[in-house]
């Protein structure tokens, strides 16, 4: 079933809290394309979500993956780059684009961050959904959508390697029949009961993932999150180099077993994301300084880290080709 059919689905939320990005950073203007651990990524205005280009010695693949596209009411959220700011992470060395705000449907405002991870095989959409009146909204859908080109090789987060996705399905990863790139969709923690999924990626190479309450309280901030991974093969358009670059994107994904780590960066401590849960940092050992446990509570009483951010867009990433 093709985007278009779908502009009438079910879906849905409610969610609450603030949104933040890790600091401090250094900001600066949007100005193309940004290069991370070897590869660049592009931004483009058009639905939140990522696809990318692979040049090899001039021959160029598009292989147009659009990932972690976000829908309610048959809007999709955009991102303009001429407004967009980037900053750099000055702990992490990530990249965090952030855009500019809109209101999607009346009373319902939509922000997106990005975070491009510095290895350069990560990306995070991160959208905050705030009503901001004083009644419930419900929508008529509410979805996160996956396009997909040229796959060859499939394989979900339930062992599916057909296409068609199961409803439990959390996570895809493809590679292109051109050998080019292998990609992954990561769109929910397994056991996260908020969206269900559908979709024949190999056939109509789209998915869809529908989250089931469609109404946003009156006053609620709603948080949503999307990841997307990158391999590119060592030979383009090797066999056995595809082979070994999606095999390695499997074995990957245990990362998502789990909302914690790199993947909550930037993020402010507490907040419940709806699709994947609480950001809850993992509890820092303590030193043995001598001090008794009470004299330390008092003195962590008076340190408070405040976190700041937003986010949301499209994105292309490649290869830079060799002399």
């Amino acid at each position: 079933m093709k985007l278009s059919a779908r502009l009438s689905a079910a879906a849905a939320i409610v969610g609450a809290s603030v949104l933040v990005i890790a600091g401090p950073v250094a900001a600066a203007a949007w100005t193309g394309q940004v290069i991370i651990g070897g590869t660049e990524w592009n931004l483009n205005s058009s639905a939140a979500g990522f696809g990318h280009t692979y040049d090899e010695a001039g021959n160029l693949d598009r292989v147009n993956h659009s990932f972690g596209e976000l829908y309610i009411d048959g809007n999709d959220v955009s991102c303009d780059e001429g407004t967009a700011n980037v900053e750099t992470d000055a702990g992490t060395g990530d990249t965090v684009i952030t855009c500019l705000e809109e209101e999607l449907i009346p009373g319902l405002f939509t922000t997106v961050n990005y975070r491009l991870y510095a290895a350069g095989d990560l990306a995070r959409l991160f959208y905050t959904i705030e009503n901001r009146t004083g009644t419930d909204i419900t929508a008529s859908d509410f979805y996160l959508y996956d396009n997909y080109d040229n796959n060859g090789v499939f394989k979900s987060s339930t062992g599916l390697t057909t296409g068609v996705l199961a409803s439990e399905d959390k996570w895809i990863i493809t590679a292109s029949t051109a050998g080019t790139t292998v990609a992954g969709s990561f769109w929910a923690l397994p056991g996260n009961t908020a969206s269900t999924s559908s979709g024949d990626i190999l056939s109509n190479y789209e998915s869809f993932h529908d989250f089931v309450n469609t109404t946003f309280a009156a006053g609620s901030t709603t948080y949503v999150a999307d990841f997307v991974t990158m391999h590119l093969p060592l030979d383009p358009y090797g066999a056995s180099e595809t082979t070994v670059a999606f095999d390695a994107s499997v074995a990957a994904a245990t990362e998502f077993d789990s909302f914690s780590g790199r993947l909550i960066a930037g993020l402010p401590d507490g907040i419940t994301v709806l699709n994947w849960g609480e950001t809850t940092p993992a509890a820092p050992a303590l030193a043995n300084t001598g001090i008794d446990a009470s004299a330390s509570i008092v003195m962590a009483g008076g340190a408070l880290l405040l976190l700041v951010g937003g986010v949301g867009l499209m994105i292309s990433r490649r290869r830079r080709a060799t002399a």
